[in-house]
């Protein structure tokens, strides 16, 4: 019997990989035009990817390198709901447009491996991951769960989001570390683009700029961290109008603050130089296979 059940699962595993088609991008650029489970791996070129399906379309990168010119390297524009896992390290490049345009529905990134996404023309508009400047573009939400990204961002736009009077939706990150800049902000509207709501909820991000809605967007969402949230943030500044109910460490503008009671910390960090963050009597600070340096004069007092 054991023989048995061990060579029908033998039989039955390769079939897991039946319903995943493998996209061979040296032949030149691919349309996903049907729902889906999409595969591409050790590419290292300038052919890209677009979704044309109202369809569910899953696709997996792994060790991906694309250079794009005048396109994105994956465009989910025409898309509604994608989801973007990530193995590997991948690396994203686009002069004038988006390195991955975002799904008219939500764009879901997640996966264990990296993703450098960046916008490479000094005057493009256009988010690294998001919308770029382009009538009737539009982006939806964008959902991170998990992988290593940095997402730069071109001129009037935020890294994650949209870009100079771009258009997308709520930012939902709930994990992964993440690095994320452009000339307008790191994550949120560009230069009088407009956004949804921003949670973040865990993780580690680092965005180097604004988290919210440059000052000349008609935005009007909210910045929270969601149901128990464990994020450690670093930020410029904060523009959105912020929840009351926030929790995490949030260093904003050299200004260190423990919110509710707990954080989970996922990635080398430093506190910043002459900062303190203390860890009250209920609040607990998870320091997770990482390092947490302090700078000159920072202080990490427990007083939990």
């Amino acid at each position: 019997n054991n023989y048995l059940f061990i060579s029908i699962l033998t039989f039955l595993l390769p079939i897991a990989a039946w319903g995943q088609t493998t996209i061979d991008l040296s032949n030149g650029d691919y349309v996903i035009t049907s729902g889906g489970e999409y595969i591409v791996s050790n590419y290292n070129g300038t052919n890209n990817i677009s979704i044309n399906t109202p369809d569910d379309v899953t696709l997996t990168i792994k060790d991906v390198t694309i250079q794009a010119t005048e396109k994105s390297c994956i465009n989910a524009n025409n898309g509604q709901t994608v989801t973007l896992i990530l193995e590997g390290k991948n690396t994203l490049t686009a002069t004038n447009f988006c390195a991955i345009t975002g799904s008219k529905k939500q764009l879901i990134i997640q996966g264990t491996g990296e993703l450098i996404a960046t916008v490479t023309a000094a005057d493009a508009e256009a988010a690294a991951i998001g919308s770029r400047h382009k009538k009737n573009e539009i982006c939806g939400d964008i959902v991170i769960k998990g992988g290593t990204i940095t997402a730069t961002g071109g001129n009037l736009s935020a890294g994650i989001g949209s870009c100079n009077y771009g258009i997308c939706g709520n930012i939902i990150i709930y994990d992964g570390i993440i690095t994320a800049g452009g000339k307008s902000g790191g994550i949120g509207s560009g230069q009088n683009g407009t956004c949804g709501d921003i949670i973040i909820n865990g993780g580690f991000i680092n965005a180097t700029g604004l988290i919210g809605f440059d000052s000349r967007t008609q935005s009007t969402g909210t910045f929270s961290t969601g149901t128990d949230g464990h994020a450690f943030i670093i930020t410029t500044k904060i523009t959105a109008n912020k929840d009351t109910n926030l929790s995490g460490i949030i260093i904003e503008n050299n200004n260190s603050t423990f919110y509710g009671t707990q954080c989970i910390l996922i990635a080398d960090a430093t506190i910043p130089e002459n900062q303190q963050i203390e860890v009250k009597q209920g609040q607990t600070l998870i320091v997770d296979n990482c390092t947490l340096s302090l700078g000159t004069n920072a202080t990490l007092t427990n007083s939990g």
